[in-house]
């Protein structure tokens, strides 16, 4: 979903879309979904991923398929 808000959550006024990708472990497809929006916005829009319980890393399967495409995801 994506929230177009003129207050961001710091108070300051903007018109740059949010968006939040939400897993349970947070572990890959949320980083996924936010790197490839981030590549193809272009700092047109302000993506984060988050968890309801975080996993301590990222799925190393997900690391490797995302560095096969030229994103780093440390």
């Amino acid at each position: 979903m994506i929230k177009r808000s003129p207050v961001s959550q710091e108070g300051i006024v903007t018109d740059v879309p949010e968006v939040l990708f939400v897993r349970v472990h947070n572990a890959g497809r949320s980083q996924m979904a936010a790197a490839l929006l981030a590549q193809h916005a272009a700092g047109r829009v302000q993506v984060r991923s988050a968890g309801s319980t975080p996993a301590k890393e990222i799925n190393p399967a997900v690391r490797a398929v995302m560095a096969e495409i030229g994103l780093d995801l440390s």
